[in-house]
């Protein structure tokens, strides 16, 4: 549970997945939308959480 401006939230997962990388120029870009497909479809597979078309295009 997390309090930001008073309003009280509270996490439907419970434990919060996620995923992070540093990259340095434009060449880079490729390799974070690759991260972030993985990333994505291991939250699929691994935790059975739905994951919309909508953010896998984004991706």
């Amino acid at each position: 549970m997390e309090q930001t401006t008073g309003v009280e939230r509270r996490s439907l997962l419970g434990d919060a997945i996620s995923v992070s990388g540093a990259f340095e120029g434009s060449e880079d870009i490729a390799v974070a939308r690759d991260l972030a497909r993985s990333f994505l479809t291991d939250v699929q597979a691994v935790h059975g959480l739905p994951v919309s078309g909508r953010a896998m295009g984004v991706v």
